[in-house]
């Protein structure tokens, strides 16, 4: 039986402890490579493209938190820009089928570059795979087409790599929270979400706010929404949205807050506030909100985060008379920069 988007959805928390397990398992001699080559006092780039790119976001995030930060480009601005960025730089390079055609162009460009290449990937016979110099495998069960569960995988074997400089990521016992988090979340999510999908359908676009590392899970819940429900939604961080953009409320606007723990929660629930007086609708998702999730640390809150907007996706297109993760234009891997796939 072909397996579905919302499959993928529910077999997420078997998937990520899969990834993790062979992380520090199997897969353990190639991490701690990984880990030695980001260890060193060479500076470090980060590249992929669509949620790969956005999972970049994440581990920028949490190297930047402790320190040490990580410059985030997008491939296909890198490969027909600043490439020379590279040179002298270790250069960690994500796409989960190895064959992204900006992945594949801008490993030749890169070849004569100084630093190491790490390159993170699902398939073991991608070019990717072949021809980074650290290959790290995420051994996660494969998506229909929407990365779910490969995004997550991804995710987490980044901050498993990160933890060469971060102790909130060293070993499986830190990483156990989240998939306690993971189990509760995916289970109580397909029934709290029953009525979001109308909801959300009812204008368009969809704005979708995210602070720190929870813009780069607005970024993600964004393609989603693009993918899964086929429809226009707009990610920006909540600082950002009250520098003019906000004169677009109005009693068509619908807003999805992906609200923070500590200080910047205040922000947040304030922000949904004054979109509503402002006649606007605000639906907030985190620990307790309207769109929930279990709590868990926050440095691992990348983790459970996007599973709300996963759901919102999968719902909006159903509301929309869709199936969810069915695309008309686009393809499982984007193998061209200047054509649709047949």
């Amino acid at each position: 039986m072909p397996r579905t988007t919302i499959q993928d959805f529910l077999d997420q928390p078997a998937a990520v402890a899969q990834v993790l397990d062979h992380a520090f398992g199997a897969g353990r001699p190639a991490l701690d490579a990984a880990r030695q080559a980001i260890a060193e006092p060479r500076e470090i780039l980060v590249t992929g493209m669509g949620a790969s790119y956005f999972a970049a976001l994440v581990f920028a995030d949490a190297m930047a938190r402790a320190g040490r930060p990580v410059l985030a480009v997008e491939a296909g601005e890198l490969l027909h820009g600043p490439v020379g960025l590279c040179n002298g730089r270790t250069v960690i390079l994500i796409s989960r089928s190895g064959e992204s055609v900006e992945i594949v162009r801008l490993l030749d460009r890169i070849s004569g570059c100084d630093g190491a290449t790490i390159g993170l990937f699902n398939d073991r016979a991608s070019t990717l795979a072949r021809r980074a110099q650290v290959p790290l495998w995420l051994n996660c069960p494969p998506d229909k087409i929407v990365a779910q569960q490969s995004y997550l995988a991804t995710v987490a074997v980044l901050l498993a790599l990160a933890g060469a400089l971060v102790p909130a990521y060293r070993g499986p016992a830190d990483f156990a929270p989240v998939l306690t988090a993971l189990r509760e979340t995916a289970a109580v999510l397909p029934g709290a979400t029953q009525g979001i999908g109308p909801l959300l359908a009812a204008h368009r676009p969809l704005y979708i706010f995210g602070r720190q590392s929870g813009h780069a899970t607005a970024l993600e819940a964004q393609l989603l929404i693009h993918e899964v429900g086929q429809f226009p939604a707009v990610a920006m961080t909540g600082h950002g949205f009250r520098h003019g953009p906000f004169e677009v409320v109005d009693s068509g606007f619908t807003a999805i807050l992906i609200t923070c723990d500590g200080p910047l929660r205040a922000l947040d629930e304030a922000l949904a506030r004054d979109i509503r007086a402002k006649g606007g609708r605000a639906f907030c998702s985190g620990p307790g909100a309207d769109l929930p999730h279990a709590p868990v640390p926050e440095p691992l809150a990348p983790l459970v985060a996007i599973l709300p907007l996963q759901m919102a996706a999968i719902r909006l297109a159903e509301a929309r008379g869709l199936v969810p993760g069915t695309f008309r234009w686009s393809g499982l891997v984007t193998t061209s920069e200047d054509a649709l796939p047949h």
